[in-house]
């Protein structure tokens, strides 16, 4: 009981009222008592079954200003395999490319000025519209991730709307086996056939001077090795080893040559959104025309015996590569990402009289753009924007590359089977 004076315009009288905080604070001592005794029985109750551990209870964002340590939740059953699945996507490409062949602006300059046909310039426009399109199958094994492996197969062709004699198609595989950690890979592509460009060879007798521009076509098959290995949860390294074999059709045999690569490559995880990565490599290519000499060629169009120099594409080249890939939304569904290549490319000719190619370097430089946006499980439309340049140290004459710049504009539709 709590007593207390009430003043009043009577005077004073004294009243006594009971303490409702004290008998609140008996009623919830009497009930926690009674609720203990009964969990003390349950607990001695034995169900013949394995007691469950209680995970601590998820925070939200208002309690994150607290100081809460929850004990991850051990697991009871051991993980089930990863099943095996199958997949199948395809992707269409429409962009715009303002020098397809990338020609030089002196070339550039020559064929915008010219009047009539000209067989170093056999092509319909200097720009045109591409369309790419690409088939990609995916069969993941059963099993756990750790070890799991997959199959891939890849068939892409590229159309172009003028100058239809330069489309080609591309098919390869890759199989891909995870080692805890690390992964292993090894892939294959073959090329059929593409068209370089219009070159010119060398002198050979029986063929006038005006017919020594030709399609300079070849095929090619490469060869891929790739290891890679998580460093820790958020930085992953991998190595990769090329091997590729150019066969050019007569009479550009001479180009024929065998490129041999190698790069690395290290990913950082800036957070669970953005990851950024960079790179180096080399690569060192030997052609045929390296091992030929120059020899004298009795040419219908001259009275003394001219010299036929062949020409050397062996080359140096060391590589680098800078890049970053964001998610722009909480879902993963908006991705924007850049690249940044450049490789410095020396020529190995021997031969002064090869001027193409004597003390000749390249310097190139790739910038690539894009901005993706997954709409749905099935369709991903992608933004592209891709800006290349070469700087080349020597003059190339009759049809050879040399300096030249270029860009590509388009748009890629990606669908998920």
């Amino acid at each position: 009981m709590i007593c207390y004076k009430d003043v009043n315009r009577f005077g004073e009288t004294l009243r006594c009222a009971p303490n409702r905080m004290l008998i609140g604070a008996i009623i919830a001592l009497v009930s926690s008592l009674i609720l203990s005794g009964v969990v003390m029985a349950s607990d001695k109750v034995d169900t013949g079954k394995p007691k469950q551990p209680t995970s601590a209870p998820a925070t939200s964002l208002k309690d994150s200003a607290r100081t809460v340590v929850v004990e991850k939740t051990p697991i009871a059953h051991k993980a089930r395999p990863h099943k095996s699945k199958t997949r199948l996507y395809g992707f269409i490409t429409e962009y715009y490319d303002n020098n397809i062949l990338n020609y030089s602006d002196s070339d550039r300059a020559t064929y915008e000025a010219l009047t009539s046909t000209n067989q170093r310039f056999a092509i319909k426009a200097l720009a045109d519209y591409i369309t790419d399109v690409g088939l990609r199958f995916t069969y993941e094994g059963g099993g756990r991730r750790s070890e799991m492996w997959r199959l891939r197969v890849k068939g892409d062709a590229t159309l172009l709307a003028n100058n239809d004699y330069r489309n080609y198609t591309l098919w390869g595989f890759e199989i891909r086996r995870n080692i805890h950690r690390s992964h292993v890979e090894l892939g294959v592509t073959y090329l059929p056939k593409y068209n370089l460009r219009n070159l010119s060879w060398r002198p050979m007798p029986s063929r006038p001077l005006g017919e020594r521009y030709t399609a300079a076509e070849f095929k090619r098959l490469t060869y891929d090795f790739e290891f890679g290995s998580a460093l820790s949860k958020k930085m992953d390294w991998r190595m990769n080893f090329s091997l590729g074999s150019t066969d050019y059709k007569i009479p550009f045999d001479e180009r024929d040559n065998t490129t041999l690569g190698e790069s690395t490559r290290l990913t950082l995880d800036l957070s669970k959104r953005a990851t950024i990565y960079g790179g180096f490599g080399f690569r060192q290519s030997r052609a045929d025309g390296r091992n030929m000499a120059v020899e004298l060629v009795n040419d219908i169009n001259y009275a003394n015996p001219v010299q036929t120099v062949p020409k050397d594409i062996s080359y140096n080249a060391k590589t680098a590569e800078i890049g970053w890939r964001m998610e722009c939304d909480r879902r993963g569904r908006i991705v924007a990402a850049s690249s940044f290549d450049y490789q410095n490319q020396k020529y190995t000719s021997q031969e002064p009289l090869d001027t193409g190619h004597f003390d000749r370097v390249d310097h190139d430089y790739d910038l690539d753009l894009s901005l993706s946006w997954r709409v749905s499980d099935v369709w991903q439309p992608e933004l592209n924007y891709a800006y290349r340049s070469s700087s080349s140290t020597v003059v190339a004459g009759a049809g050879e590359f040399g300096s030249f710049s270029g860009y590509r504009l388009g748009m890629q539709l990606t669908a998920y089977f």
